[in-house]
């Protein structure tokens, strides 16, 4: 019986069963699961404990088991122990953050025609894009004072907040060329765009309402307000000035030179009216002279 609580008892100094000595604590573990400790009295001997203090012990308890063995871990493998619970916990933290990240980017990059209850089901068509419109600006703004300046149908694209009838927060989706439409808009005097889908009539933004930061929008065609569509206005290019534009000086029509040059150049208008050859014209032009040279280059009359 002692035998079989020997690992337990060497935790209390007892090293060897045949040597116990008054005031050390015997502790033994009986089948029903108890614990029992006894302390050695003056006199103990093993052969007093069993018959003595343990024998009504076992009656009620059951015969005496053995204790698990007692595992001492030394500095090393509590390291070893130590790194791998740390290599798990970054390994779980890590597919904590994949698992997040995941979990993300699959509800910004549903469809979002079918990503919630749509304001207007079946979607928007030309004909009633300013009637959307309108309806888009009073609900979030009523008694705003505003005037649609134009709309365009065209591809949206970027992180957006979009609004479903019925649903208090806007969900983050990823648009990527969304048929939508496009209104620029005077709100209070103030220069706006304001975008919603073509497919569901839900309207999308990017920080403050009236705005559509960091949103790409590709216009196709402008829409009238009576339902037609009409092609974008070409926007005619502008050219920089030259660094240096060329001087002209324009020569006074009262000098000289001047009326020499008048003069010669209407002689040789005279010759060429009516004349059915062709000809070539060269005229040369200096500060102080007007040469013109007048070559028959191709004679029709002559064969």
């Amino acid at each position: 019986m002692i035998l079989r609580s020997k690992e337990m008892n060497q935790k209390v100094g007892v090293i060897n069963p045949d040597l116990i000595y008054p005031g050390q604590t015997l502790t033994f573990l009986f089948q029903d699961g108890a614990e029992i400790s006894l302390v050695v009295e003056k006199n103990d001997n093993q052969w007093v404990i069993v018959r003595d203090k343990l024998s009504n012990l076992v009656v009620e308890h059951g015969p005496i088991v053995n204790f698990p063995p007692v595992v001492e871990v030394t500095q090393s493998e509590k390291k070893i122990s130590f790194g791998w619970w740390w290599m798990i916990l970054v390994f779980l933290v890590l597919a904590l953050m994949f698992w997040l990240m995941f979990r993300t980017l699959k509800k910004v990059n549903v469809d979002p025609i079918t990503a919630g209850p749509a304001q207007v089901p079946g979607g928007v068509n030309d004909a009633s894009a300013y009637s959307r419109m309108r309806e888009v600006i009073q609900s979030q703004f009523p008694g705003v004072n505003f005037v649609i300046k134009n709309i365009q149908r065209g591809l949206l694209s970027g992180l957006a907040d979009v609004f479903y009838k019925g649903l208090q927060k806007p969900k983050k989706i990823n648009l990527r060329k969304v048929l939508a439409y496009a209104g620029e808009i005077l709100v209070n005097g103030k220069e706006q765009t304001i975008y919603f889908l073509q497919g569901c009539g839900n309207d999308a933004r990017v920080g403050d309402y009236m705005s559509g930061g960091n949103l790409v929008f590709i216009p196709d065609v402008l829409i009238n307000e009576n339902g037609l569509e009409s092609p974008l206005p070409t926007e005619i290019p502008v050219v920089a000035p030259a660094e240096n534009p060329p001087v002209v000086t324009i020569t006074d029509p009262g000098s000289e030179f001047h009326q020499q040059a008048t003069s010669a150049l209407t002689i040789v208008g005279k010759f060429l009216e009516g004349n059915d050859a062709k000809h070539k014209v060269t005229l040369k032009v200096t500060r102080d002279s007007v040469e013109a040279i007048i070559e028959n280059k191709f004679d029709q009359t002559k064969k």
